[in-house]
């Protein structure tokens, strides 16, 4: 029983994790309202999850990188909207024809594939290489990563339609979405990883 209650076990470390995402989460909201600052949060809430196992989630870490990843967050989005921009202009051109739902498609497509560009995103890569290696991600793995973005874009839903789960939301309502989106992310890196080995 001593061992379930000390600093190394079970429960401290469930606890323990649950505040890592609700600190994660908080700071995640607040430097979203900005809504330009969105993508540099949720680049930055990636790293810090991806990193979990190794280090614990802390506030003046995750400011660190978030001043770190302001530049390319913005370079990612200049970039997305100008794509975003072009097929939501080919939507209103294509609409009662056949192309619509092809236009639907390659903007549901974007998405996933902007998703995967904040997931792998890291403050040494520049923009080039991190958009060729997330849209070879989002080719292969396009069906697996839009299960997690499925469940986080629905959690966004979670304070409109169910306002009294309101504040659960706003303590791990994008942060545990997130982390199931990492982890499906690693173990889609692992099956490339296995499959790149030589055998022997």
């Amino acid at each position: 029983m001593k061992q379930l209650f000390n600093i190394h076990g079970q429960v401290y470390g469930f606890l323990n994790s649950m505040y890592q995402f609700m600190l994660l989460n908080i700071l995640i909201v607040l430097m979203s309202l900005p809504m330009i600052t969105l993508p540099g949060a949720l680049i930055t809430g990636y790293q810090l999850l991806k990193e979990k196992d190794s280090q614990e989630v802390h506030m003046k870490r995750f400011f660190v990188l978030f001043k770190k990843n302001l530049l390319l967050s913005f370079k990612l989005t200049i970039v997305f909207l100008l794509v975003f921009f072009l097929l939501f202009l080919l939507l209103a051109f294509t609409r009662g024809t056949i192309f619509q739902f092809l236009i639907l498609l390659f903007i549901a497509f974007f998405i996933v594939f902007f998703s995967n560009a904040c997931i792998l995103s890291e403050n040494q890569i520049t923009i080039r290489p991190l958009l060729r290696l997330s849209l070879g991600i989002t080719l292969k793995f396009a069906g697996f990563y839009s299960i997690g973005l499925g469940i986080l874009i629905s959690s966004l839903f979670i304070p409109i339609f169910l306002p009294k789960l309101g504040l659960l939301w706003a303590l791990f309502g994008l942060s545990i979405p997130m982390f199931l989106q990492v982890c499906i992310h690693q173990q889609m890196m692992k099956r490339i990883t296995i499959k790149s080995i030589p055998q022997g």
